[in-house]
């Protein structure tokens, strides 16, 4: 039974996109960069904030499958080793400035994926 239930979670960490918004079917195939921390935080991305940023008024989040596209994407969302100088952090801890609340109409990350995702911008 263990090792079922390890095996589980084991294939459950490999997936790259939440199967039940049919998100696959939506945005193709894709290939990530093959690194546990950035694999964990586009799975959080992905669930948390594909839904909202994928039109022309946002980027396409969901085509960033690199570290490299991420740094790249503009607007200092993502800044190497700098997570809390980076507005993807910044816009997520509700700095209280004008959209800053994100999700919008969400509630807060849970600890452990903000924590992901500093620890992913931070070793960057």
């Amino acid at each position: 039974m263990k090792i079922f239930f390890f095996f589980s979670l084991f294939l459950l960490s490999c997936q790259d996109y939440n199967s039940n918004t049919g998100d696959r079917d939506k945005y193709g195939e894709v290939s990530l960069e093959n690194n546990a921390q950035f694999r964990r935080a586009y799975s959080i991305i992905q669930n948390r904030c594909v839904n909202c940023h994928t039109s022309s008024v946002h980027d396409t989040w969901a085509s960033y499958t690199t570290n490299e596209m991420w740094i790249k994407s503009g607007s200092n969302r993502v800044l190497p080793g700098r997570a809390q100088d980076s507005n993807l952090i910044i816009r997520i801890i509700n700095s209280g400035h004008t959209n800053s609340n994100m999700p919008i109409g969400g509630s807060a990350l849970p600890n452990d994926e903000y924590d992901a995702l500093v620890e992913w911008i931070d070793n960057l």
